[in-house]
């Protein structure tokens, strides 16, 4: 009998490893489309998280029978917590590193993947499940590798649209700037359009979920906030912020630090722009500079430098300003 069991968990695997493959192949164009990144670890998560799924529910159901015939149930609800915090834990462990996106293709492309998945599956030849399992891991490994090698973004200089303003995005020699002149701080819901409208176009522009230089020309509560959960969603190299003085005001404080810590938990690099001029060089012809100015803008009762945004990006000069500055009176 314990032979006969151990002899089906092989057979039990192969149909999962089966069915999984050939759902993330059928789910693949519908993600790139919509600009999502994709998890490397989605053949797989079924079977690492059905068993905290399944232990979850069945704590969950005998703690609430015994509620209802007023049982001591102390320890199961010590099992359930301990159950939920491995659980917290493994949602927390560097989500970043398993998702991986890509620069959208073609619609004729993305029409051709889950059809050639069918085709593997109907093949006569790749029929026995051993050949059609390898068959799919060779086709999805053509297709990751394909995305990734054969299409390098091109030179963009593009104005995202948000509440009839912009945040300008900028990508070039494979390195991209995002430069957010005050935008989002009068955005209520900042952290939806970053999550729903900012992450998919980054990752449907460059392909990846990385950002080289984040460039905040006006300091605010609300875009704190907002940097917060960009850090959460992408990996920021180098932040730049305006150096202000005096002080802000405590919901700009606790949002400050709260966007300081997790910048220093993700390694990104946080400097301030006070009165040096600050050079981004992306290769000889491609270049940022960072230029504060002699006049201030305030925010509460605190005061920071104008910095005036310059650059010249695929031979095109570009001149940035924060959206409060204005430009007749900048020298």
């Amino acid at each position: 009998m314990i032979t006969y069991h151990w002899y089906r968990i092989p057979q039990w695997f192969v149909r999962y490893l089966h069915l999984q493959l050939f759902i993330t192949l059928i789910v693949l164009p519908f993600l790139i489309a919509w600009g999502l990144p994709i998890s490397l670890l989605s053949p797989l998560s079924t079977l690492i998280f059905s068993p905290f799924v399944l232990l979850f529910l069945f704590l969950s159901s005998v703690i609430f029978f015994l509620e209802l015939f007023c049982l001591p149930n102390t320890w199961i609800i010590e099992c359930l917590e301990w159950v939920s915090s491995y659980w917290y834990s493994f949602l927390d462990w560097e989500q970043t590193s398993w998702l991986k996106g890509f620069i959208k293709p073609s619609p004729l492309l993305l029409f051709l993947i889950p059809c050639s998945a069918f085709f593997v599956i109907h093949y006569k030849y790749t029929h026995p499940p051993y050949r059609n399992i390898i068959s799919l891991i060779c086709l999805l490994s053509i297709i990751y590798g394909g995305l990734t090698y054969l299409q390098s973004p091109a030179t963009i200089i593009h104005t995202i649209p948000c509440k009839n303003k912009g945040i300008t995005l900028i990508t070039q020699n494979n390195k991209t700037i995002l430069i957010e002149p005050g935008t989002l701080a009068g955005n209520r819901a900042a952290a939806s359009w970053i999550s729903y409208t900012l992450v998919p176009y980054l990752i449907e522009s460059t392909g990846k979920l990385i950002i080289d230089h984040a460039i905040i020309l006006q300091p605010s509560a609300r875009i704190f906030e907002a940097l917060t959960l960009l850090c959460t969603k992408v990996t920021i190299k180098k932040l730049y912020l305006p150096w202000w003085e005096n002080t802000l005001s405590s919901n700009a404080w606790h949002h400050f630090f709260a966007c300081k810590k997790i910048a220093k938990e993700t390694g990104c690099q946080l400097i301030r722009l006070n009165k040096k001029k600050i050079t981004i060089s992306l290769d000889e012809n491609n270049f940022l500079y960072l230029i504060p100015q002699t006049d201030f803008l305030s925010y509460t009762t605190a005061t920071y430098p104008v910095v005036h945004v310059e650059g010249l990006i695929d031979k095109q000069p570009f001149h940035l300003y924060p959206n409060q500055a204005k430009k007749e009176k900048i020298r």
